[in-house]
């Protein structure tokens, strides 16, 4: 078989034939392509039969790695490398030769099939003994593992210990120190984990005596708490009982103190009663002066408006009409007589009387008034708010003046009143009050 599959030489003997048939016209017909194609896998029967004869009936001997390679080898000269060359020849030749593609196939065919039977001579017994060596690794390699796991589960019962010590007392502890100390790390318990079993209790033991001092130190502490806290209990009893000595001492004293103050309530009650008493007189009195004087002011005013007026040059009088209800109305309702306001400028102001304003009215009586009322009540809004708090000392808002019957005239932000209406207002002010004080001396 060609190492090389060099092709020229391949197509050599093709040439070959067809230089020694020219002579007879160059008959392509005796050309057999296929059998030239498969000349080129060589005598591999006689290699087959060779590799077959030497591997039947061969107990190999596959004691060692070493031997079993040399097996391997064995098998790779006889069986995989004429195979690799087959399989190299027939690609070549199926890429080269199209037309007989089909036998080289079936000749490889052929090839792999003979080597696979020849292969079963040899490949069961390898596989057989790389499976029984493979077992036998893994079977030394559980035992290593399962002997390892058993130091480490020793060593990790020394590790274990300080973990343990974690909440018992003192005492504890230090029987557990002994009980590590007396564990024997030699290489006859350890083998060769003594060095690592040698570590651990050396930490171990430092990690215990550590523990047990803070225990110790946590038990101390513990004692000397209890005993201070007995003392606090003996002082807080005795302090206790002095607290209730105390304390019924100062219920007596508050029982005392109880009675005087209920004695000296009842006085200063009745002697706030007789001041209450007092005081509303005086306010009544007050009250009834400062009636008096407002009327007295009202009548000089209304009286020097009135000369005023009349001492005034005037046009000849025209009657002017002035709506004052019905003649019923006027003579039955005893607020409008009362309050003067018939023909009053108060009237002319104020809003309609509670008494008059549901009664019907038959047919407006029409009077004549002097022309000096009429000027009064037509005079120009020229009053404030703030001239009424001059004069009064004191301030009055829109909104109270219209609850008393006094609506004002808006001047953009202003809100004035007519002179002549000052003294009605201030008589209606002094109504109010009394109104006030009489409610009020009600209510006491």
């Amino acid at each position: 078989m060609s190492e090389t599959l060099d092709f020229p030489e391949i197509d050599a003997p093709v040439r070959t034939e067809i230089a020694a048939a020219a002579a007879n016209a160059l008959d392509l017909s005796k050309i057999n392509l296929t059998d030239v194609a498969l000349a080129q896998f060589g005598k591999w029967r006689e290699k087959s039969a060779e590799a077959r004869k030497t591997l039947a009936g061969v107990q190999h001997d596959l004691s060692t790695q070493t031997k079993i390679d040399d097996a391997k080898s064995l098998r790779h000269r006889l069986i995989n490398t004429p195979l690799a060359e087959a399989r190299k020849v027939s690609k070549a030749l199926k890429s080269k030769l199209n037309t007989v593609s089909a036998e080289v196939g079936a000749e490889l065919t052929a090839i792999e099939s003979d080597y696979a039977d020849v292969a079963l001579l040899i490949t069961p017994q390898i596989e057989a003994r790389e499976l029984q060596l493979a077992e036998e690794k893994a079977e030394r390699d559980r035992l290593a593992a399962e002997r390892a796991a058993g130091f480490q589960l020793k060593i990790d019962a020394i590790r274990a210990c300080a973990g343990r010590c974690q909440g018992i007392s003192s005492e504890r502890i230090n029987n557990g120190i002994a009980h590590v100390e007396a564990i024997a790390v030699d290489a006859e318990s350890f083998a060769e984990f003594a060095e690592e079993a040698a570590n651990v209790k050396r930490i171990t033991l430092a990690a215990m005596l550590n523990l047990r001092d803070l225990a110790k130190a946590r038990e101390d502490e513990a004692a000397r708490l209890e005993a201070q806290r007995a003392e606090n209990a003996r002082i807080a009893a005795e302090q206790a009982k002095v607290a209730e000595e105390l304390a019924e001492q100062k219920r007596a004293l508050d029982a005392q103190a109880a009675a005087l103050a209920a004695q000296q309530k009842a006085i200063d009650d009745a002697k706030a009663e007789e001041a209450a008493k007092l005081l509303r007189q005086q306010e009544a009195e007050a009250a009834e002066r400062a009636e008096e004087e407002a009327m007295r002011v009202r009548d000089e005013e209304a009286r020097a408006k009135r000369e005023a007026a009349l001492s005034a040059p005037q046009p000849a009088p025209q009657p002017v009409a002035e709506f004052v209800g019905s003649e019923e109305s006027d003579a039955s309702c005893k607020t409008c007589n009362d309050h003067g306001l018939v023909g009053s400028a108060a009237q002319m102001d104020a809003v309609d009387c509670p008494d008059c304003a549901p009664a019907p009215v038959a047919a407006p009586v029409v009077r004549a008034i002097h022309p000096a009322a009429a000027a009064l009540r037509n005079e120009a809004p020229t009053l404030t708010l703030g001239a009424m708090k001059d004069r009064l000392g004191f301030a009055l808002t829109a909104d109270f003046l219209a609850d008393l019957g006094f609506e004002a005239t808006p001047v953009k932000a202003a809100r004035l009143y007519r002179e002549g209406q000052f003294g009605d207002i201030c008589a209606a002010l002094v109504q109010h009050i009394e109104s006030v004080r009489a409610e009020v001396a009600l209510a006491a």
